[in-house]
């Protein structure tokens, strides 16, 4: 979640304000019923109203023009475009900004424009005026049906949406506060700009109030194990308990967040279809083998039709034609047994009919027993890619993982995708407390990288041992052997990119990287190893 209310979104008005006012507009985006990006020269205000994340922020992504412009960007282009933003404003410490515009017309005549972005969830939008209010246009229309409250239309005086009056943060004396807040609930009640998170930070003391409202911005990410669970504009007691990543800047927070969010709604849509992909070649592959198992069974007495052969073949003196069947000794286990025979041929050729069942039934054995290897292969690989799937968290570790399962024919190229810059070698590093680098792969792709492109002869190999997992290298360094403690360390990390992250202990196995094989033809990431340990661990990430 990133938290914003109303005091937060003062902070990063402020922001915006610092590296925009005064600009010229130069181009303008939309690219859904969402989301539209005003360019100042480089710069990239994104404007999106998604009501899982309504926000307004300088994007550092890269955007690519639409085929076919929208129609309210034609009439953001018709009114703004070419023209200098003057500032921006919030109304009170409510969630919504209003970007203020000046440009000249054909005429030389100085005309003003204002932008209003409502941040409010799924009522959201974004809205056109002049400098007198009148709507000159909406991202999202409503009819009087789905808005009775007010007229959202062109041509229709914009009025701010209905909200309880309440005091300004910043009049708040200790009188005040003694006398009208005894919770939360008061704070955001009686206060303007304050949602659930920040209110629950001051309802306290009066100190805590007056600390809160004077503490500089503090652009933080909170994580527990690797995964981003919070990001904010500000430090909050609440989410103490996480680790923290800080940043410069608003901007680079909401951007790293953004791209890097498991939360987001294009992460899920990219990691579902995948998921659903794979887990379907998965569920295909465990039913051929058990028809395989089937036939492995039932092909495995093969070995009796040669013992038969065998018997007929030493007693092939006491067979006659037109016999369906005979009697003798089983000298393989020691007793007598009945043997059905063809009265149609000859003896001879009763016994080549035995051999060749033989032969015949041993083939589809041997055949079905490398089948039945082959898709267990196939099946650790497609574990791996949902392992790989499952430790991304980002649209670019996804990525990675599609372009594989492209290049090995489970998905088909889209008509829509253009060629990616190759992404799959950024891979992870940590130092021991030893001082070595320890590097892991977070797909196949990169697995086979780091194991065959980075890993040498000499550096320490681990993977946990028979369950999907990262590959790890432990580079030797200058010392002749790698301690031991690197070696736990890396194997708890090896325990951690594992499907068994979660578990109390992880068998993990470690050989010297000469002893790894990358069989010919194999899936990407499948190795072989020799010369192997094996380590007991709790898996942890944290070096």
């Amino acid at each position: 979640m990133l938290y914003i209310d109303g005091f937060a979104l003062s902070k990063l008005k402020n922001e915006l304000n610092e590296r925009l006012t005064g600009r010229k507009l130069t181009k303008i985006y939309q690219y859904d019923k969402f989301s539209i990006s005003f360019f100042f020269k480089k710069l990239n205000l994104s404007l999106s109203i998604n009501p899982s994340l309504p926000i307004s922020y300088i994007s550092e992504k890269k955007e690519v023009a639409p085929k076919k412009p929208l129609s309210f960007s034609l009439t953001l282009k018709k009114y703004l475009l070419n023209g200098i933003l003057m500032n921006i404003e919030q109304f009170g410490l409510d969630r919504i900004l209003i970007l203020n515009f000046s440009k000249l017309t054909e005429l030389g005549e100085e005309k003003e424009y204002k932008l209003i972005i409502e941040l409010m969830g799924k009522h959201s939008n974004l809205i056109l005026t002049d400098n007198n209010f009148k709507m000159l246009g909406l991202l999202k229309q409503f009819s009087l049906e789905e808005n009775s409250l007010r007229i959202l239309m062109p041509g229709v005086e914009y009025k701010y949406p209905i909200i309880q009056e309440k005091i300004s943060p910043f009049k708040v004396d200790k009188s005040f506060f003694d006398k009208e807040i005894n919770s939360y609930q008061d704070v955001l009640n009686k206060i303007e700009g304050f949602g659930k998170i920040s209110a629950l930070e001051v309802e306290n003391s009066y100190d805590d109030y007056m600390n809160f409202i004077n503490q500089e911005v503090s652009p933080t990410l909170y994580l527990e194990n690797n995964k981003i669970k919070h990001a904010s504009f500000l430090e909050y007691k609440e989410f103490n308990e996480f680790d923290k990543e800080k940043f410069d800047d608003l901007n680079s927070l909401i951007n790293f967040y953004i791209i890097k969010t498991i939360n987001s709604q294009q992460f899920d849509n990219v990691k579902r279809s995948l998921s659903k992909i794979v887990e379907k070649e998965i569920k295909k592959n465990r039913k051929i083998v058990k028809f395989i198992e089937k036939d492995i069974k039932k092909g495995s007495d093969f070995e009796k039709y040669k013992n038969i052969g065998d018997i007929l073949a030493a007693n092939l003196y006491q067979m006659k034609r037109n016999q369906e069947e005979i009697e003798l000794f089983d000298f393989y286990n020691n007793k007598n047994i009945t043997i059905q025979l063809n009265p149609l041929i000859s003896a001879n050729q009763n016994l080549d009919r035995y051999y060749k069942k033989y032969n015949k039934f041993k083939r589809g054995y041997i055949f079905n027993l490398e089948r039945k290897e082959l898709i267990k292969n196939e099946l650790i690989y497609l574990e791996s890619v949902i392992q790989s799937s499952e430790t991304s968290i980002s649209i670019d570790d996804l990525e990675i993982i599609q372009e594989e399962l492209i290049q090995n024919k489970y998905m088909k190229k889209s008509k829509n995708t253009s060629k990616k810059k190759d992404k799959s070698h950024n891979i992870k590093e940590f130092t021991s407390s030893d001082g070595l680098k320890i590097y892991v792969g977070k797909n196949n792709k990169e697995n086979d990288y780091l194991t065959f492109k980075i890993g040498r002869k000499e550096d320490m190999w681990l993977h946990a041992k028979d369950i999907p997992g990262s590959h790890v290298i432990i580079k030797k360094g200058d010392s002749d052997d790698i301690p031991e403690q690197t070696i736990l360390e890396a194997a708890q990390i090896a325990g951690f990119y594992s499907k068994l992250k979660n578990e109390n202990s992880v068998q993990v196995d470690f050989t010297k990287k000469k002893y790894v094989n990358n069989p010919k033809g194999s899936k990407p990431g499948f190795v072989t190893y020799t010369h192997e340990k094996a380590i007991l661990v709790k898996p942890s990430e944290k070096v």
